[in-house]
């Protein structure tokens, strides 16, 4: 994050494509980089669940049920009794 005492100035792109640029239009770039910041704040976390959903449904390909799958992880586990940090 930028310190908040960089003067514009300093930022190397930014400043000089908008310096010469009109105050209205300097309003309206802030208030279109303002809602695109919102738009993703307001992703809704059913909307971010059914995108995970949909990318990875179905991901898995193998013919071993999930039964089979869990007798497959536990028999290679390394340690079998429960670690005490007491």
């Amino acid at each position: 994050m930028q310190n908040i005492n960089t003067r514009i100035e300093d930022i190397p792109l930014s400043w000089p494509l908008i310096k010469n640029v009109s105050d209205e239009e300097k309003i309206r770039l802030i208030t279109l980089l303002s809602q695109s910041l919102s738009q993703k704040s307001r992703r809704s976390d059913k909307a971010i669940t059914r995108q995970f959903l949909d990318k990875y449904y179905g991901a898995w390909k193998g013919e071993a049920t999930a039964e089979e799958i869990i007798d497959a992880i536990r028999s290679d586990r390394t340690h079998r009794e429960p670690i005490s940090f007491d």
